[in-house]
């Protein structure tokens, strides 16, 4: 055991420096190799960053860990999603998971008529009736 492991370590430095002595977190990575690089580059790099690291990691993992969202009035609201339901639940109300991705997640609550999209690799999102948005929403855990 100890042999092949030499051996991976040896053969393969940089994939094992990564592994052992990668970011830990979302500003570590963006740190690393940040100068001499244009917008686009910096977007990219954002972008991996932020896959590897959501703001929300627990809906990132399909998790029912409660995370909340300020409103624009400032009232924070408690969300929890229940992955084996496609459902969530928005404080005491149940809204149905019209679709779930790597990056977002899309729920309506069909008796109100409004549908949510929050992005948890960034921790926003904005609430729409009738494709007009009413109201954005930051998100935390």
């Amino acid at each position: 055991m100890r042999i092949q492991y030499l051996l991976i370590v040896l053969l393969f430095p940089c994939v094992v420096y990564a592994q052992i002595f990668g970011p830990r977190s979302f500003e570590e990575c963006m740190s690393d190799g940040k100068t001499g690089r244009t917008s686009a580059e910096l977007s990219i790099k954002e972008n991996e960053c932020r896959k590897r690291f959501p703001k929300l990691s627990a809906l990132a993992k399909r998790s029912d860990k409660p995370f909340q969202c300020v409103l624009p009035d400032n009232r924070t609201v408690t969300f929890r999603y229940f992955h084996t339901k496609k459902q969530i639940r928005v404080e005491d109300s149940i809204h149905t998971v019209l679709f779930i991705n790597d990056e977002k997640i899309v729920f309506r609550e069909d008796s109100v008529g409004f549908q949510t999209t929050i992005n948890y690799l960034r921790g926003s999102g904005f609430i729409e009736v009738k494709d007009s948005i009413v109201a954005g929403l930051s998100c935390h855990e």
